[in-house]
């Protein structure tokens, strides 16, 4: 997993879709689930291998998206700890700033963590990258669109090709409704999402690897709404 993109709609509103990538041998997430940790209530699809998600919002009006992959490809060296659904819920259940900067990863496969946290009637995007050893934090321009490649799944080429197709996309959709963008995770329009080289496309088609599901969330001042689509995938 996977493919995110991010469209700021307002000082405080946005839309963001994310295409999960994972094998179609996979059971199915279970969409909606709500859950109470630490006092905080979250909302996210489960998978119900592991127990936790990739995309989670909170009473707080906190979204948070997982990715898989830290810096770069790595090559996996299970038993792990603790699988990184739970740790996304980990995080969206405290503070973020205090989960970048105390919790312990060690034993973790790597990953990206991004959080969109409302300041006041601003938007503050944070990134947490951990490689298995070290983790990286960085802040990104809320007022700016962006799109975030799994860097386990996608060399650097890969990401950068389809860095292009998301901006060609803003070109051509100046009005960037929640349904245009949704199209353009699931096929693209124009040439664009890649429909052409299923191997890197934003709706994956590898062997081993599909996109099984796409999760947007819509998110204003009054609050965050998400929406999960299953999609059909053969074996």
């Amino acid at each position: 997993m996977c493919t995110i993109t991010y469209l700021p709609i307002s000082t405080a509103g946005f839309i963001l879709t994310q295409n999960r990538d994972e094998s179609p041998l996979r059971s199915p997430a279970v969409f909606p689930v709500k859950e109470r940790r630490n006092q905080t209530e979250l909302l996210f699809p489960q998978d119900p291998q592991g127990g936790g998600s990739w995309i989670a919002t909170d009473c707080r009006k906190r979204l948070f998206c997982l990715m898989n992959g830290g810096i770069g490809h790595h090559q996996p060296k299970p038993p792990y700890r603790q699988s990184r659904g739970q740790i996304l819920l980990d995080a969206a259940s405290g503070s973020f700033s205090a989960f970048a900067e105390d919790y312990s990863l060690e034993g973790i496969e790597p990953f990206t963590l991004l959080c969109f946290e409302r300041k006041e009637h601003n938007l503050a995007i944070y990134e947490l990258k951990w490689n298995g050893k070290l983790k990286y934090t960085r802040t990104h321009d809320p007022a700016r669109p962006h799109i975030w490649s799994a860097p386990q799944l996608y060399s650097p080429p890969q990401q950068q090709e389809r860095e292009s197709w998301f901006l060609q996309w803003l070109e051509t959709n100046p009005s960037r409704t929640p349904e245009a963008i949704l199209d353009f995770h699931f096929r693209g329009r124009h040439g664009s999402g890649g429909k052409e080289q299923p191997e890197h496309s934003l709706l994956l088609r590898r062997e081993q690897v599909k996109t099984v599901s796409i999760t947007q969330v819509q998110a204003n001042d009054k609050g965050m709404e998400m929406r999960h689509i299953p999609l059909q995938t053969d074996p």
